[in-house]
C-alpha cells in the first residue's frame, strides 16, 4: 500500500511530561549503565532519544530546543568541555528534525539508518568541535565503531517501538 506524503509527514504529538521525563530518564540510565558496565559507553542513549522526538515531532524548533536541552544535561553530567555535547546535539536535533518531514520514520529500517547515520554525524561533529575548535588531541574511530553504530541503530528500533506507546491519540 502506497502512502501519500500527507500521511508520511504526520506530526506525532507527545504528551509535555513524556518529552521532559524520557529524556531525563535515558540519561540518567546512561551515566549509571556506564558505572556497573564500562563498555555500555558505547550506548548513546541521549542520541537515541533526540533523534527520536526530533525526527517524529518534525518541527525543526523542537529539534534544536530538545537536542539543546539533552546536549547540555550530558555536558553538566559529563567530565568534558560545558557546551560540546549542547552544540553537537543541537545539530543532531535539527538535521533529525528536517529529515523526520522528508522520509518515512515509521519504518523500522529507516530507523535503523537514521540512527546509523546520526552515530556518525554526531562523532563527526563532536571531534570538528573537540580537535578544530577547542585544539584538544582526540582519536579517530576505530573499525570496530561500525559495531557500535549497529548495536546502537538495533537498540534504536526495539527504543523507539516502545516510545511509539507513548504518542498522543488526539
Amino acid at each position: 500500500m502506497i502512502q501519500s506524503s500527507l500521511e508520511r509527514t504526520e506530526v506525532h504529538r507527545y504528551p509535555i511530561w513524556a518529552m521532559i521525563l524520557v529524556p531525563l530518564l535515558a540519561i540518567s540510565i546512561q551515566t549509571r549503565l556506564v558505572l556497573l558496565f564500562p563498555l555500555a559507553s558505547k550506548f548513546d542513549l541521549a542520541l537515541l532519544i533526540t533523534v527520536y522526538f526530533a525526527s517524529n515531532r518534525r518541527n525543526q524548533l523542537v529539534g534544536l530546543l530538545m537536542g539543546a536541552g539533552i546536549g547540555l544535561a550530558q555536558d553538566a553530567l559529563s567530565s568534558g568541555f560545558i557546551g560540546v555535547f549542547g552544540i553537537v546535539m543541537t545539530l543532531i536535533g535539527y538535521m533529525g528534525s528536517s529529515l523526520g518531514g522528508r522520509i518515512d520514520v515509521d519504518n523500522p529500517l529507516t530507523r535503523f539508518l537514521l540512527v546509523f547515520g546520526a552515530y556518525y554525524a554526531h562523532w563527526g561533529l563532536y571531534f570538528i568541535l573537540v580537535r578544530g575548535l577547542l585544539d584538544r588531541p582526540i582519536g579517530l574511530l576505530d573499525w570496530y565503531s561500525v559495531f557500535w553504530a549497529l548495536g546502537n541503530a538495533l537498540l534504536a528500533v526495539f527504543l523507539f517501538h516502545l516510545l511509539d506507546r507513548l504518542r498522543s491519540t488526539e
